[in-house]
C-alpha cells in the first residue's frame, strides 16, 4: 500500500538470466548480510527481464521504466569504502499507462569498465 493513499502498487520484480556456476558474493546492509547476489566479470553480458504485475489494478499511470547497472569495487582491507567504477542505465520503456502485466527484456553487452584496473600484489 503507498503511504497517503489507498491506492495499491504494483509488483515489480527484476530476474537475472545466469548460468548455476556462476560466482555469488554476499551483501551486507547495516552491518548484517542481506543478500546473496551473482558476480559478474569485464566482458560477460548482463541480461535479464523486469517483470511487472497489476495485481489487481486495471491501470497503472507511470514515470517510465529504467534498469541501472552498477559496478562496484570493493577492498578487504575498507569494509566501508566501496568504490563505484562503473554506471549504465537503460531506459526500458517511456512514461505511460499499463493496462496489463508487462514482462521487458533487458540487455548490457559485455560492459567495459572506464578505467584500466591493476593486477599485483600491492596497491
Amino acid at each position: 500500500m503507498h503511504l497517503f493513499s489507498l491506492k495499491s502498487l504494483p509488483l515489480l520484480s527484476i530476474h537475472l538470466s545466469e548460468s548455476p556456476s556462476r560466482r555469488h558474493a554476499l551483501i551486507s546492509a547495516f552491518g548484517k548480510p542481506s543478500a546473496k547476489i551473482p558476480v559478474f566479470l569485464e566482458g560477460e553480458d548482463v541480461e535479464g527481464e523486469v517483470r511487472l504485475e497489476l495485481k489487481g489494478l486495471k491501470r497503472y499511470s507511470h514515470r517510465g521504466v529504467r534498469i541501472n547497472l552498477y559496478g562496484v569495487r570493493r577492498f578487504k582491507s575498507q569494509k566501508e569504502n566501496d568504490s563505484s567504477f562503473i554506471y549504465i542505465s537503460k531506459e526500458l520503456l517511456p512514461a505511460g499507462t499499463l493496462f496489463e502485466d508487462l514482462c521487458l527484456p533487458f540487455l548490457f553487452r559485455h560492459f567495459d569498465r572506464p578505467f584500466e584496473s591493476y593486477y599485483g600484489h600491492k596497491l
